[in-house]
């Protein structure tokens, strides 16, 4: 039997505002939080540990910078390998492409398995690209499971 724990509307209220639609309980937002403050935490190069670094923000107003800081290289990845595509691709071949280009990049942590079953490294890109799709740098439109960049998301790392 799993232990009960009790809060407030407010804070079920916070938990659903930073969930992800049909994939997140309200134990695996907790999990994801919990994650990223013990990785903080255990990083020693990190920035200060604040708590407001540690949760998904609402794009664009509540957060100036998108993608994340901890998912920038993976939305590099990202835009990378879907401008040699073409501008969009399925999802299965811009995670199979970013493996192939970018294995050489992928650290111990990247390469561990989390709970959900996922590689660390596979869901920081998703974690990346819903970022980079409140953002407006992918399409929020485009067919479940396709990831398409639009001309911001074409431009943003062009200097």
């Amino acid at each position: 039997m799993m232990p009960v724990i009790r809060v407030s509307d407010d804070v079920i209220n916070i938990l659903k505002k930073y969930a992800v639609p049909l994939e997140d309980t309200h134990d695996s937002v907790l999990r994801r939080i919990l994650n990223e403050y013990d990785m903080l935490k255990s990083n020693k190069n990190t920035r200060e540990i604040n708590p407001s670094n540690l949760i998904p923000h609402t794009f664009p107003s509540s957060y100036g910078k998108f993608p994340r800081p901890h998912v920038e290289r993976e939305a590099k990845w990202i835009i990378e390998t879907l401008t040699r595509l073409g501008g969009n691709a399925p999802a299965n071949i811009v995670i199979n492409q970013i493996e192939k280009t970018h294995a050489n990049e992928f650290t111990e942590e990247d390469l561990e398995t989390i709970p959900s079953g996922e590689t660390r490294w596979v869901k920081k890109v998703n974690w990346a690209r819903y970022d980079m799709k409140m953002g407006g740098l992918l399409n929020p439109n485009s067919p479940r499971g396709a990831w398409e960049l639009t001309e911001k998301g074409r431009n943003y790392y062009k200097n």
